[in-house]
């Protein structure tokens, strides 16, 4: 091989952060030429990323061909690495690539020069994760991102010529590399910053990128994504941590409140509490544009707040600002600090928003304190902390019963038991949740806490489609940024078989809560419900491998394998669901299910049979139950508990002519009775 006098392109971004854009759009077309001439010669990198590239008297040339693979496979040279396993780099690895499958072909280097050349334009990679498991898994599940939000003297041109090799399925790329640098050279012009604006006009070249104070402050409105991270207790009582986290959830409830932003939800920025890292290394993890950041102090009846908002791609401090007050003045702090990032983000305030944000949730401040002992709990999600935190909302709601956050919560705390999962019946529960939500939207119509409830109330409670969706419809346009409500909102339209609509909700939700398992767990069942088996169980992987202590992954893992994979698999699943989740009725149930839909019948009767016998005593999923039975051939057994499930109002049968497990069911009468009933507008 000649000497190559130069550096590697990952050095050059290393140094310069990001390209001009002539120059970048320059050398993804040299790349791709090359990589034309070795896909026409039989041979596909696989491993295509800035280390591989070196720049040599200002051009590109490829090298480290070590896991290329011949297309030709018979007449490959032995020493090359096979198809067939997931090897390359994780932040430009095509789906197909990741998945391991043997037939990759020259599209999967099309997609990693797209990662490349987004990389070369925008300073990151347009996936980013805490780890390969995530970042993979975004590649699966992420919209296609466009790389013109921070940079937008990029042509759209070139954007969508990005976007399109950035497709998931292969087909959706350029056939070949040499289209894909037909595609840029079509829109590659010369750009230079006129001094006025500063921003890129056509003319002459450019000779470096706009950056700095003044670039990060003029950010395009599309690129207005800010994470809040944990609140730091500096509070001399250890046991005030509830108040900092507190005070972090209501900032980012109050955020979530601005249409014009999207905020990034609690869950995924929880992990970075005392995290020690940069802000550009957690800006390009969580994928954000921004970073608010600070702490709380309180001793009696005083409290100290400090907040700062920082850009994650220069690390420029936009703002920062210390309160000094008293207690009952922290709801005019939590105002301040939204309206003030707002502001900063350029994200326009509407009077509806400004009256949201200036309203005092309640005068009694030891309510919420309650309120916030009572989310504290709730957000461990445990048994215990659970009953703790209803009886926190409770006593709340009792001390101002005109505190519409707490009794908002306090539904939602009602709805999530009623979801006939948890040993609770539903009867139990989601009139109490209805009843509260009411009250909640009443007080405060524009709560979209409230608004959530009642829609769970008439989508899984009362199977009227029409009313819940209108009500979920209010809450997103309330909370656009609610992870949750997205997902909510996805079931609900696979419920009524708009499943196209369904992935764009699903997909912002995994967006705003990535590291969230219930987001995650939920997300795959999408998939599972719109037939998407190959990528649902591959999520599923994902998400196992993020977090292999989740009972709920591993829950929602066997669910899809039990119907769309390895059998073995989703038995081993369940088998780790009931494990991790201790005892819960739900996994013991789901595990009955996936022995018998596995063919292991005989351990599926006998389970069965010390579940039918706890039945007499506490609530047990009876839908799993019918699903079980169905699967042992048992469809008169299977259809008492199917009917149970509908007496008793279980959330779940919603799906019941989505669900995949009750496709052997679907020539009973009895189901296709039972269908009608549940709604006409899901069959």
């Amino acid at each position: 091989m000649p000497f190559v006098e130069g550096e590697s392109l990952k050095e050059r971004l290393k140094r310069d952060w990001r390209l001009p854009i002539p120059e970048a759009v320059r050398l993804a077309c040299e790349i791709a030429r090359a990589l034309d001439y070795a896909h026409r010669s039989g041979v596909v990198h696989r491993d295509m990323k800035p280390g591989n590239v070196l720049l040599h008297d200002g051009h590109a040339m490829i090298t480290d061909f070590g896991i290329a693979r011949a297309l030709n496979v018979a007449a490959a040279d032995p020493n090359l690495t096979s198809a067939g396993t997931a090897i390359g780099t994780p932040a430009y690895m095509s789906p197909e690539q990741g998945m391991g499958e043997p037939s990759v072909d020259g599209r999967t280097d099309i997609y990693a020069l797209a990662c490349v050349l987004f990389e070369m334009l925008s300073g990151s990679a347009p996936y980013v994760g805490r780890n390969a498991q995530q970042v993979m898994m975004r590649h699966f599940v992420d919209p296609i991102p466009s790389v013109r939000p921070g940079r937008d003297d990029i042509p759209v041109s070139v954007d969508d010529a990005i976007r399109k090799a950035l497709s998931k399925q292969p087909a959706g790329r350029f056939a070949s590399a040499a289209d894909f640098a037909t595609a840029l050279e079509a829109g590659h012009v010369n750009w230079t910053f006129t001094p006025d604006s500063g921003l890129p006009a056509i003319g002459t070249s450019v000779s470096a990128s706009n950056s700095g104070p003044t670039a990060a402050i003029n950010k395009p409105l599309l690129d207005r994504f800010v994470a809040v991270l944990p609140f730091e207790n500096m509070s001399a009582d250890p046991e005030n941590e509830y108040f900092s986290d507190g005070i972090t959830e209501d900032i980012i409830t109050n955020l979530s409140k601005i249409q014009t932003l999207k905020v990034m939800s609690r869950t995924s920025t929880a992990p970075y509490k005392k995290h020690g890292k940069n802000v550009r290394e957690i800006g390009r993890e969580l994928g954000v544009s921004h970073v608010l950041e600070g702490s709380v102090r309180r001793a009696g009846n005083k409290v100290r707040v400090t907040a700062q908002l920082i850009d994650t791609e220069t690390d420029h401090h936009l703002w920062a600002k210390t309160w000094d007050r008293e207690l009952d003045d922290i709801f005019a702090v939590q105002s301040d600090v939204a309206e003030c990032v707002a502001h900063c983000m350029r994200a326009k305030l509407s009077p509806t928003d400004a009256s949201r944000l200036a309203k005092k949730p309640t005068e009694n401040i030891e309510a919420y304190n309650l309120y916030l002992l009572g989310r504290h709990h709730y957000n461990k999600v445990t048994p215990d902390d659970f009953a703790k935190a209803v009886d926190y909302l409770k006593e709340a709601a009792d001390l101002d019963p005109e505190f519409t956050t707490a009794i908002a919560s306090l539904a939602e705390a009602y709805q999530y038991l009623g979801m006939g999962y948890w040993g609770v019946r539903p009867h139990d529960a989601h009139p109490e949740a209805f009843k509260l939500a009411t009250k909640a939207a009443e007080l405060d119509p524009n709560n979209g806490s409230a608004h959530a409830s009642i829609d769970l109330y008439y989508d899984w409670y009362r199977f009227d489609f029409e009313k819940g969706g209108a009500e979920l419809a209010r809450a997103v346009e309330l909370y656009p940024s609610g992870s949750m409500l997205r997902m909510y909102y996805a079931m609900h339209l696979c419920a009524v078989g708009k499943f196209d609509e369904a992935m764009v909700h699903r997909d912002i939700a995994c967006q705003l809560d990535p590291s969230a398992m219930a987001i995650r767990g939920n997300a795959t069942w999408v998939l599972y419900l719109a037939r998407r088996m190959e990528q649902a169980i591959e999520e599923c992987r994902n998400i196992r491998q993020i977090d292999p202590t989740s009972s709920y992954a591993a829950f929602s893992h066997g669910l899809v394998c039990a119907q769309g994979g390895d059998k073995r698999e989703g038995i081993q699943a369940f088998r780790d669901a009931a494990r991790l989740g201790e005892g819960i009725t739900l996994y013991q149930v789901s595990l009955a299910y996936g022995l018998a839909a596995g063919g292991e019948h005989a351990e599926a009767a006998g389970l069965l049979d010390r579940l039918e016998k706890l039945s007499q005593k506490e609530f047990v999923w009876p839908m799993g139950m019918g699903m079980a039975y169905a699967h042992l051939g048992q469809e008169p057994k299977a259809m008492d508990w199917l009917e149970k499930a509908y007496d008793e109002r279980v959330g779940y049968m919603l799906m019941i002519t989505r669900e995949p497990a009750l496709d052997i069911l679907r020539s009973s009468p009895r189901f296709q009775n039972l269908a009608q009933r549940i709604g006409p507008n899901t069959a």
